[in-house]
């Protein structure tokens, strides 16, 4: 369910939420961040299945299935 929320957050700011119920994600941004991510292992079968139904996202690229090629 997305709630169109955008939360104002200050450095050292702390917001607790259920992931698996709501969708979420950052907006642009200039400059240097970083987050500290909690999480439980409730969905860690449908990761490893399918990430979570994002499997063929390009984002979600993992090692076994990443193929480059350099031309060389």
């Amino acid at each position: 369910m997305e709630l169109g929320l955008v939360l104002d957050l200050q450095c050292g700011d702390i917001v607790i939420f259920k992931s698996s119920k709501l969708s979420h994600f950052n907006l642009h941004y200039t400059g240097k961040r970083a987050s500290l991510v909690f999480h439980s292992d409730k969905t860690s079968e449908s990761w490893v299945k399918d990430r979570n139904g994002w499997k063929n996202n390009i984002y979600m690229v993992t090692k076994d299935s990443l193929t480059i090629d350099f031309g060389l």
